[in-house]
């Protein structure tokens, strides 16, 4: 039931495997999760395609196609090469990228002294690359849209008192007498 072997005229040995229906993991299950990702509408298979290599795409791509103002792309396309394309990161392929990865990044960019909206900002592009891969049928689903994006700080706003708004104010505060 394994597999077999012949020999060629040459001595050498060739395998030829035999497919196992009942092996665990084997084709039955691959085959049954083919059809149900070709029935849903998704690709057979994610691409393999590195998150740094599809991110540049991306950049040059559908980025520069996006009705975005001119800042927000030239700001997306910087925190892209920055911090998506650089390894490890940039090097997993979008096949294995899972949302484990994602909050690894962001914990990573958070404990490097990133600002809370920098990574913010990082969670958004990752998203946003992601969703263009599952779009074009790369990828079955975006790891990144599983990932709560993360909190902002907020700081209760400083106000002036009124005395302080009076000095402020005062006409000998303004003046120099000199």
């Amino acid at each position: 039931m394994g597999s077999s072997h012949r020999v060629h005229r040459r001595g050498r040995c060739a395998a030829s495997a035999t497919l196992l229906w009942a092996h665990p993991g084997g084709v039955r299950e691959k085959l049954d999760e083919a059809r149900r990702r070709i029935d849903d509408g998704d690709p057979v298979q994610d691409a393999r395609a590195s998150v740094a290599a599809f991110t540049g795409q991306w950049i040059a791509g559908s980025l520069e196609a996006s009705s975005r103002k001119w800042t927000t792309k030239e700001c997306y396309a910087t925190i892209a090469r920055a911090h998506l394309v650089p390894a490890p990161f940039g090097r997993t392929p979008l096949n294995r990228l899972r949302p484990s990865d994602v909050e690894a990044l962001l914990m990573l960019k958070r404990r490097s002294g990133l600002s809370a909206s920098t990574v913010r900002t990082i969670h958004t592009v990752l998203r946003s690359v992601l969703e263009v891969a599952v779009r074009d049928q790369l990828m079955r689903r975006n790891p990144a849209a599983a990932v709560r994006r993360p909190g902002a700080e907020r700081r209760e706003a400083a106000y002036l008192t009124g005395a302080q708004v009076t000095t402020l104010l005062s006409p000998e505060r303004g003046s120099d007498s000199t």
